[in-house]
């Protein structure tokens, strides 16, 4: 049902502004005077403002409403112009682009571009996971331009805020701290079981020696909008030896 959000300031003189659209509030953004009525999944994102300092970091909250959610959700949070501008965009074609290793087309998504997010995780049961700023950027190789849905990896640094996902991501996996991890559209199997990679690495798990990522189904939401399924998997870097062996990132080379 409807949700009514109050927002308060610790400071009596700062005045709120935010945004429903996903964009970081800036000072021409809808000033609060009372409280916001949400009637539909929606992302807010509220900052404030003051004389003589400067503004503060911004909140983000994504409130779904009346959604039947029976996986994990994720829910990323951006300015639009970061996935689908012309010259911006990381998840089209564009007009910005460069070549890709699997057909001529110059595309934006083909860059190694990074963009700053808001990215929530919440368990199925409604649970709070984690809520933080990270980066984002397109992942995988012909993935990329195949089909519509991309995949996705995200990156904690210090920059955003917290240089880790402090959380167990994956509850097969004792690890509760993740510099980044993937969320793969499947690749190819996108437009048929959307677990087929996942199964033939676990079905090797205590039969071969062999290292797997991690892998958990969820639904990703992109400012307030369904975004289908994906799948969380560990990222195969450097933090993945030093996180399943325990091993010092500069004892590593890959």
């Amino acid at each position: 049902g409807n949700q009514t959000i109050v927002l308060t300031a610790e400071s009596p003189g700062a005045e709120i502004h935010f945004t429903t659209n996903g964009s970081t509030p800036d000072s021409a953004s809808s000033v609060y005077t009372g409280p916001i009525v949400i009637t539909r999944t929606t992302a807010l994102r509220a900052r404030t403002f003051e004389t003589r300092a400067l503004p503060s970091l911004t909140v983000t909250q994504t409130y779904l409403i009346d959604e039947e959610i029976n996986l994990p959700v994720i829910s990323i949070v951006t300015d639009s112009a970061n996935f689908f501008d012309d010259s911006i965009g990381i998840y089209i074609t564009g007009t910005n682009g460069i070549r890709g290793a699997c057909d001529a087309m110059v595309r934006n998504l083909n860059q190694d571009w990074e963009r700053p997010v808001n990215i929530e995780f919440y368990e199925k049961d409604g649970s709070l996971g984690f809520n933080q700023e990270a980066g984002i950027k397109i992942y995988g190789g012909c993935s990329r331009t195949r089909f519509p849905q991309k995949s996705l990896a995200l990156y904690a640094r210090k920059g955003y805020g917290n240089g880790s996902f402090d959380y167990k991501l994956f509850p097969d996996k004792n690890i509760y701290h993740f510099k980044s991890f993937v969320l793969r559209s499947s690749a190819d199997d996108q437009v048929r079981t959307f677990m087929r990679d996942a199964l033939a690495q676990y079905v090797a798990i205590g039969d071969m020696d062999l290292d797997f990522q991690a892998y958990r189904p969820a639904v990703v939401y992109f400012d307030g909008e369904y975004w289908g399924i994906h799948n969380i998997r560990e990222n195969i870097s450097e933090h993945y030896i030093v996180s399943n062996y325990n091993i010092d990132k500069k004892d590593i080379n890959i």
